[in-house]
């Protein structure tokens, strides 16, 4: 139910801790972003990203097909706002990646 955008850190510390106050993380459109979103999933926030077609709006695509979470990822709007519904967060997503993030034991 609610929708916030995070505002710039100064420091590396402090943008991954923000990470910890979210639940599920929006790719960005036409130009997915790249390190926002191996960020987002290296801390165990599932990443709704919607499939293009040019190389510069397929790169989360392939980040999220190569980590096993092929299931958000939407090829319309009408679906990335369905799968955002359907999905509430980490609910059923084989996460955290990495030992520490959000999910595993650094919790």
């Amino acid at each position: 139910d609610r929708l916030e955008f995070a505002p710039w850190t100064p420091t590396a510390r402090e943008h991954f801790e923000y990470y910890h106050r979210v639940d599920l993380a929006l790719d960005t459109f036409p130009y997915h972003g790249t390190n926002t979103t191996c960020d987002a999933l290296f801390m165990g926030v599932p990443v709704l990203s919607l499939a293009g077609e040019s190389h510069h709006s397929r790169v989360g695509v392939r980040l999220l097909d190569n980590v096993g979470l092929r299931q958000v990822v939407a090829k319309s709007g009408e679906e990335l706002g369905g799968r955002g519904g359907e999905e509430r967060g980490r609910a059923g997503l084989p996460l955290p990646l990495v030992e520490g993030g959000r999910g595993g034991a650094g919790r």
